[in-house]
């Protein structure tokens, strides 16, 4: 039983609201925000034509999370509020020279435990992990440049045949819908037929987030939706420099809260910063990382996929 078993009964409280066409988000918020993302690599050792990296910028460009700042969450009992946390933002997590460590310690607090990853490699200690998504964009003509494909899809099958065996992790094989998304899916089918024919092996697609930020729009069609997003009272991400952030996409200094290293995650959570980001969004006056957003509310995909998971566990 999860040790925050009242994180993810706030979860599927917050859901239920987020789906009520009488809620006002202004009358909502949570004592202490799910974290959804600790990015532990900021470095990655692939060059992606579709990476929005190159568009973003940090003055701190600290490649990798520093256990301090793991010890220091775990100590304010900063886990609290959450249920499910991805190590992962706009680095390869398999880098970090002690990502076994790290797992450890934030399953030790009671949450679930995923991460993304391209592949480059299968450390033996994934199989600790709850969930694991593994990114499988077109095997043929291969757009993540120093990938070794052949050496790429071993990997892959020998991995899930230890996941398998061992119980854990789920695996999602996941492609992202840039263009010939639809044949890259038929190409991972066809590959991983054996893999996917395993209940604790699935095949997604995920949309491509990040086309208005790789290729600005002009101002007068910003902002593009004005759909409602629930991140700024509910949700935080963590980038491997400590700083806190608002959501999964912001990969650079756009939206800043404050750094764990300098205040407790509940400080920076009912701080200025954070205040500032819901009243634009209750006034539709966006910063630009926010106008450019078309995929609103990070933090009910998050939730989405853990229902699924929490669904494919119960079936296997």
């Amino acid at each position: 039983m999860c040790k925050y078993t009242n994180g993810i009964f706030e979860a599927d409280r917050k859901a239920q609201l987020m789906t009520s066409p009488t809620f006002k988000v202004a009358t909502f918020t949570v004592d202490m925000p799910e974290i959804y993302q600790i990015e532990v690599s900021s470095a990655c050792n692939l060059v992606c034509g579709m990476c929005p990296r190159r568009v973003y910028t940090r003055k701190d460009k600290q490649a990798f999370l520093e256990m301090g700042v793991l010890d220091k969450l775990i100590a304010e009992d900063a886990f609290r509020g959450s249920y499910f946390v991805e190590l992962q933002m706009a680095g390869e997590p398999t880098l970090h020279p002690r990502l076994e460590e790290i797992i450890h310690k934030v399953k030790s607090t009671g949450v679930q435990v995923g991460l993304s990853t391209n592949g480059h490699m299968f450390p033996e200690f994934l199989l600790d992990l709850d969930h694991l998504t593994i990114s499988v964009d077109n095997l043929e003509r291969d757009i993540r440049f120093r990938r070794n494909i052949p050496h790429f899809i071993a990997g892959v099958k020998a991995f899930a045949a230890k996941a398998a065996s061992h119980g854990r992790p789920l695996i999602d094989l996941q492609i992202i819908e840039l263009p010939g998304w639809e044949d890259a899916v038929a190409t991972a089918k066809k590959i991983f037929r054996n893999e996917l024919a395993r209940s604790s092996c699935t095949l997604r697609t995920v949309p491509d987030c990040f086309i208005t930020a790789m290729d600005p729009l002009p101002e007068d069609q910003l902002p593009v939706t004005t759909d409602r997003c629930f991140n700024p009272w509910m949700s935080v991400s963590i980038q491997a420099n400590g700083n806190v952030t608002s959501c999964c996409f912001a990969w650079g200094d756009d939206v800043i809260f404050g750094n764990i290293k300098d205040k407790t995650l509940k400080e920076i959570w009912e701080g200025e910063e954070v205040a500032k980001l819901r009243e634009e969004h209750q006034t539709q006056n966006y910063r630009p990382i926010c106008a450019r957003c078309y995929i609103r509310n990070p933090v009910a995909l998050h939730w989405n996929m853990f229902t699924d998971y929490r669904r494919r566990e119960s079936c296997s």
